[in-house]
């Protein structure tokens, strides 16, 4: 799941639709309107990728109620999601 910033039209359109396809897969209850999903992935240690990961959402959102999954594929890759509430507009 890759950022779809900088895209327009048909192209951030799939996009989103694919970042809430893959974010409903992880989180059922996800909710576009008000949830985010952060993800961080890579080929080092598990624990570092969900540090990664739980650093970044922290720099979101203040920790909280966050939920994090954490997938270790047998390539060696490791993706690590986390959903929090999406940040109030100011």
């Amino acid at each position: 799941m890759g950022s779809c910033k900088g895209l327009k039209g048909k192209a951030l359109k799939k996009c989103m639709f694919d970042y809430v396809q893959t974010s409903k897969k992880l989180f059922p209850r996800f909710n576009q309107k008000n949830d985010t999903v952060i993800t961080s992935s890579g080929s080092g240690s598990r624990s570092a990728v969900k540090n990664i990961n739980a650093i970044k959402a922290a720099n979101y959102n203040p920790p909280g109620l966050n939920s994090q999954k954490t997938v270790s594929y047998t390539d060696g890759t490791t993706v690590s999601s986390t959903i929090t509430k999406k940040r109030k507009s100011k």
